[in-house]
């Protein structure tokens, strides 16, 4: 089957307030697999557990074997788990990390198929006629966090799968968008006829002005018509 057309694009910011940015974003444009985790714990920690979450994930979907689509939404699910773990026990081993943990969302774009997954309070959302919100946070409250990457052996991620259309347009972002700039605000933005670079700079831009604190990252992932 002929792969989907894609124009993607990442983008982070330290934000106004950080010293450090704990945000990782990555893609894998040949498979189609488009990542972002938002870190969080002391001494660094939450960069470590969102890089090695990212780099532990990336290097599965590289051997991902070809299946059927719930056959690569279970291979998903499961490195996801394999993920977590391995970033669990590195917090084990090094006292500083203890306690480190990242939310995590991600996208993979097969058969024509969107199969995407969330871990915390990252989210995914899809401008098609108008603004979806894809993921509901895992948390109990604004920054309470009731699920993450690394804090405990196992995590339960959600894995959906969704048809793709032409012209759908995925937004991956880390709270640092979402706690300043609202739904109708994104979805906005979105709906404009920009480049997908005007369109990310211009929602980085619009957190800063709001305040923009935390870092702020954010891919944008666009199906061509």
């Amino acid at each position: 089957m002929q792969a989907i057309r894609i124009d993607s694009i990442g983008i982070t910011h330290l934000g106004l307030m950080r010293t450090n940015n704990e945000d990782v974003w990555a893609e894998l444009p040949e498979e189609q697999f488009y990542i972002l985790a938002d870190g969080m714990g002391g001494h660094n920690a939450g960069e470590i557990a969102a890089r090695e979450t990212v780099f532990h994930l990336i290097q599965s979907i590289k051997m991902m074997p070809k299946g059927s689509l719930t056959q690569v939404a279970s291979y998903l699910n499961r490195a996801i788990q394999d993920a977590s773990a391995w970033v669990y026990n590195l917090s084990l081993q090094n006292t500083p990390y203890q306690g480190m943990g990242t939310t995590l969302c991600c996208v993979l774009i097969y058969e024509n198929h969107l199969i995407y997954a969330h871990v915390g309070d990252s989210r995914i959302y899809r401008y098609r006629q108008g603004l979806s919100k894809l993921t509901v946070d895992h948390s109990l409250s604004k920054h309470v966090i009731s699920r993450a990457i690394g804090t405990s052996r196992d995590v339960e991620p959600e894995i959906s799968i969704a048809s793709i259309h032409p012209d759908d347009l995925y937004l991956l972002c880390s709270d640092g968008l979402t706690d300043y700039m609202s739904d109708h605000e994104i979805g906005s933005w979105l709906k404009q006829p920009y480049t997908l670079d005007r369109t990310a700079h211009a929602l980085v831009e619009g957190a800063l002005i709001r305040g923009g604190k935390d870092n702020i990252t954010l891919m944008l992932v666009k199906v061509a018509s």
